[in-house]
């Protein structure tokens, strides 16, 4: 799944959860395996199969009480919730995993999570929570560096000011937003200038070692032929003596 391989890491999460199905006393290990399942069709943008994976796992995680599982799920309903555009329904979600979010979720989800509950009531009509979040979900992705999250929450706030006819406003998000999206353009460059540089000293480094290789083959070779020759010269000589000595 981190590789990006969905249709793999589906393969092996419900391998997964057969087996778990057939040990006793393990329904919160089947429930993770549902939560993973759903996990994965959400990447593959089949929020349908998600949701009824997070519901299947829903019920085990909550008895649990195992919070960094229930501040996942949670999140991951909303976003479900919010795909579909049910705003009160994802924002009931997105709260739930807000209170576990500071311990248990990384920079960059609390980020989009900040963000997501955000967009919820911008959609409910209520722009000061609205407001309020999204500065949250801001100010993280200035002080982590994420370029992803500054740039979309900037474009949510320059959509809020086009859609209340303050273009002044709009205007000025709108700076940000193509300030940003310059500088994840640019770092995303850096990136692969970075990789495609690995890739060349990669492919330099096997290419100079096959033709060392091939050097010390050659080398051995010679070595080897004159070992022969030395061989031959030396039976020849003391076939030579040997006739000698006869005659």
């Amino acid at each position: 799944m981190y590789a990006e391989k969905n249709d793999k890491a589906l393969e092996y999460y419900l391998k997964a959860k057969e087996i778990k199905l057939k040990l006793r006393n393990n329904e919160f290990t089947v429930a993770i395996a549902n939560l993973n399942i759903g996990n994965v069709y959400k990447n593959l943008k089949n929020y349908d199969e998600a949701y009824k994976y997070y519901m299947l796992a829903l019920p085990e995680i909550e008895k649990s009480q195992t919070k960094n599982a229930l501040a996942t799920i949670y999140n991951n309903i909303g976003a479900i919730f919010l795909f579909r555009k049910q705003c009160n329904e994802a924002l009931n979600y997105y709260l739930k995993a807000e209170k576990f979010a500071d311990l248990y979720l990384q920079p960059y989800t609390r980020a989009v999570l900040m963000q997501n509950i955000g967009e919820c009531y911008v959609c409910l009509n209520k722009p000061q929570q609205a407001f309020s979040y999204l500065d949250k979900g801001l100010q993280i992705a200035i002080d982590k560096g994420i370029l992803h999250v500054q740039k979309n929450i900037y474009n949510v706030l320059c959509d809020y000011y086009i859609v209340k006819g303050n273009y002044h406003k709009a205007y000025l998000y709108r700076e940000k937003f193509d300030i940003v999206k310059d500088s994840l353009f640019n770092s995303e460059n850096a990136e692969k200038i970075e990789e495609l540089q690995t890739k060349y000293e990669t492919e330099k480094k096997v290419k100079e070692n096959l033709l060392l290789t091939e050097q010390i083959r050659k080398t051995e070779l010679v070595t080897q032929r004159q070992k022969s020759i030395s061989k031959i010269l030396f039976i020849i000589v003391i076939f030579a003596t040997f006739a000698s000595i006869l005659l």
